[in-house]
């Protein structure tokens, strides 16, 4: 019989959580089909010629995704560094930041504020994203966890925008 213990750093899944212990060590499928694309996709957005992904290539379409993510960060950071009752994790600013964001209220729980911007076609999640220690370090809740948001390049203004009014309506 082969041992499903949790291991060092899968601790906090459950010795009855069967499928989640192999989850993380299971490859992402999604990720190795759309390699595939990649190549394509990177020529298309910074109109190379085709059948040459070069390192400047590759280089250019993450200079181009980091140009289109900026303003959408800045706009969603800037609003929730005004909310008195949320905390970012990470830096609190706008230079040099990822396009993921994860945040607290002292308001809401962040399964509360997930759902309300899940039913208006926001899609987010709440967890400890696999980040257990770091969370339980933050006294954050580990079963509530942290609400993440995503703006990346394919996203817009108006949709960044978008989630800002669905969370004024909450936090009204």
């Amino acid at each position: 019989m082969i041992d499903v213990g949790a291991g060092p750093n899968h601790f906090f899944i459950s010795q009855s959580d069967v499928s989640y212990q192999y989850e993380l060590g299971c490859v992402n499928h999604e990720a190795c089909a759309g390699i595939l694309g990649v190549k394509s996709y990177f020529e298309r957005i910074t109109h190379a010629e085709s059948n040459q992904l070069v390192r400047t290539t590759i280089e250019r379409a993450f200079h181009l995704f980091a140009q289109l993510e900026q303003p959408l960060v800045e706009r969603l950071v800037r609003y929730l560094l005004r909310q008195s009752h949320i905390q970012i994790l990470g830096p609190q600013s706008i230079d040099n930041r990822l396009p993921t964001i994860s945040f607290t209220s002292s308001r809401f729980s962040s399964q509360e504020i997930v759902e309300h911007l899940n039913q208006h076609k926001i899609a987010c999640r709440n967890g400890h994203m696999y980040a257990y220690r770091l969370v339980t370090d933050l006294n954050i809740d580990i079963n509530d966890g942290v609400v993440r948001l995503s703006a990346l390049h394919y996203n817009t203004l108006e949709e960044i925008d978008k989630c800002i009014q669905i969370l004024d309506k909450l936090f009204a």
